[in-house]
């Protein structure tokens, strides 16, 4: 067969390697070929974040070396009216996220899936209802992929058709209509977008008894990579578990096996979603009390949590993801796999009520980056696993008005309409870029050599002026170092690019600065969410 054009090169540059053309600094040959593209399930389109957070967290994805982002794109709220009309507000928040993760390096996979109910055998139905129900007509979803898959050629890598169709939870049709949509799905995408991949629709744990019964109703030529979400059951299982059960990631070579049956020994697998919750459990798993995977109510009075709601520690929860790509990548090495995708799920926590499923993501609802964030960093980037300190600056949300800041009343106003929170500062600039700027308070270094890290976020009121990030450090008077970095900002909120600094001498302090660059701005511009953080 012929291989696809990732392998090839894949296997190209691991040979290279092999035969010293490279130098290879941590990684092996046999690593760099098989280890899968780390990702992440982002959560853009939905209504609890607003664009600026939307921003930050794939700013923050990038800074931890992020190499792909799932999107999930419902039909539902696209064709909300009917077949022949396309919600533009969703296609806005659509064409933001995927062009900025784009911008930072990050590929995107789409997940179409969601049935508005016009499409449906009862079109009366509420969208919660109406959303796992299989389309009455197959052909009204084939073609709203192919215009989507048009509308976004050559901005995605791959269309994946349908969220977990084998939980009735999203889907609840049979294996014969899921099947019905692939056939309608595949000509479509691939007559708009011959580049993208279609990628089936990733399984509710590693359930190769219903990918057997796609392939025996004749899935096969309709879709171009096998996607599974290989939870563990009991959910607080390390990721290496090895018991001959399907709740496991182990469970996935009997997948590569089935597939291989079935002549697509060629076809890679994505894990479209994988990942631990980090919670604390309040009952031991149903499989001590009953010697088996039951999904055991706790209303039963035995005392016991679902095996699928287990948590993890906070700290177990970055070094699963950490192994489980380990893992992966010594079973692509020994047992030809072929994982060629791992997006974790997911990137925020959640809100929905329910602790198991609340806590899978990266940051906190505040967008603070929790322990498994630094995990990844450190496993993809090589950057320390050590994090910052909380924010040096005593009140750089400006919460507490203009305490803290240098500025007279004149040059530093106090607003309501803040990023987050209820205050934050506005920034009067007169021009001179001498006098006229915004200084936090000092902050002691503490030692020499120690590493410092400003972030902030800053809009417009007018224009478009270019804002300078500054950090001075100064002892007894004088300036032993200084670092800076420019960033545009526009009318909405924008982060600021990060700037990291280290510090030259122990007995000294140090000063973050704001100023706008352009000689004779007289404009303003608001500032917020400012952090200055030891490493």
């Amino acid at each position: 067969m012929v291989l696809s054009i990732r392998r090839l090169t894949v296997s190209i540059l691991a040979a290279a390697i092999a035969a010293g053309l490279f130098p290879s600094a941590t990684a092996t040959a046999a690593d760099v070929a098989t280890r899968p593209e780390v990702g992440v399930m982002y959560h853009a389109t939905w209504n609890y974040d607003d664009d600026a957070q939307r921003i930050e967290a794939l700013d923050k994805m990038a800074e931890a070396g992020v190499e792909v982002v799932r999107i999930d794109v419902a039909w539902c709220s696209v064709q909300s009216s009917g077949p022949n009309s396309y919600a533009k507000w969703y296609l806005d928040r659509l064409n933001l996220t995927i062009n900025a993760a784009r911008a930072r390096g990050i590929e995107v996979l789409l997940v179409l899936f969601c049935t508005p109910a016009w499409a449906t055998s009862n079109p009366s139905a509420s969208w919660e209802t109406a959303s796992p129900m299989p389309p009455k007509d197959p052909g009204d979803y084939g073609r709203v992929a192919g215009w989507l898959a048009n509308y976004f050629r050559g901005r995605t890598v791959g269309w994946e058709i349908w969220n977990e169709p084998n939980h009735p939870r999203f889907w609840s049709g049979t294996p014969s209509e899921y099947v019905r949509i692939l056939k309608a799905a595949y000509p479509a995408i691939k007559a708009a977008d011959p580049q993208a991949r279609v990628v089936s629709g990733g399984t509710s744990y590693t359930d190769a008894r219903w990918i057997e019964t796609l392939y025996e109703l004749g899935s096969r030529p309709f879709f171009d990579v096998m996607a599974i979400h290989p939870y563990m059951a009991p959910a607080d299982l390390p990721p290496e578990t090895e018991n001959g059960e399907m709740w496991t990631i182990s469970a996935v070579g009997g997948v590569r096996r089935l597939m291989d049956r079935y002549g697509d020994d060629n076809k890679e697998i994505w894990f479209t979603e994988f990942g631990w919750s980090s919670h604390s459990n309040q009952y031991p798993s149903c499989k001590e009390v009953y010697g088996s995977n039951k999904d055991e109510d706790l209303s039963d009075g035995k005392g016991c949590s679902s095996n699928g709601t287990m948590g993890v520690t906070a700290e177990e929860q970055g070094e699963y993801l950490v192994r489980a790509v380990q893992y992966v990548t010594r079973k692509n090495q020994s047992d030809g796999w072929n994982v060629t995708k791992m997006l974790w799920y997911n990137d925020r926590n959640r809100v929905s009520g329910n602790v198991h499923e609340d806590n899978f993501g990266l940051f906190r609802r505040d967008m603070t980056e929790k322990p498994v964030y630094w995990h990844l960093r450190s496993f993809l980037t090589g950057a320390s696993l050590e994090r910052p300190s909380d924010n040096l600056l005593s009140n750089g949300g400006f919460e507490s008005g203009g305490t803290g800041w240098d500025a007279t009343r004149e040059q530093l106003g106090i607003v309501d309409n803040a990023r987050s929170g209820s205050r934050a500062g506005k920034v009067t600039d007169k021009g001179d870029t001498t006098t006229n700027r915004l200084r936090a308070d000092r902050v002691g270094t503490g030692s020499r050599g120690v590493t410092f890290e400003a972030r902030g976020f800053a809009a417009a009121v007018e224009g478009s002026p270019r804002l300078e990030l500054i950090i001075v450090e100064r002892a007894s008077g004088t300036v032993v170092g200084r670092q800076e970095v420019v960033t545009r900002i526009g009318s909405t909120w924008t982060r600021l690019n990060s700037l990291t600094y280290v510090s030259q001498r122990g007995d000294s302090s140090l000063k973050l600065k704001v100023k706008a660059l352009e000689d004779g701005f007289t404009g303003a511009f608001l500032v917020d969410d400012f952090k200055l953080l030891r490493y």
